[in-house]
């Protein structure tokens, strides 16, 4: 668990909590971190995917995005918004 705080700059006591209480709602920013530090993704970490739903390829994309700055993961939202736009979707 020290480990683990260490690399989302958290503390055990609170990493603890995350684990053990459901009632506990951390920010996007620790579940972004959290995602990156146990190298895996956001949707995993929620429950609406499973590691094994993501091919390789995706998971190295949400790495990316993850480590990305908070005005370009802005652009790449409306990029996929248009594109999703453009497909029907």
């Amino acid at each position: 668990m020290d480990g683990l705080a260490g690399r989302i700059d958290s503390t055990k006591s609170y990493v603890w909590d995350l684990e053990n209480k459901p009632n506990i709602r951390p920010s996007a920013e620790t579940v972004s971190k959290l995602a990156a530090a146990l190298d895996t993704t956001i949707a995993v970490l929620l429950g609406e995917r499973t590691v094994e739903d993501a091919d390789e390829a995706d998971k190295v994309f949400f790495r990316n995005y993850q480590a990305l700055k908070p005005d370009t993961k802005k652009q790449i939202r409306r990029i996929l918004d248009a594109l999703k736009e453009e497909n029907g979707n």
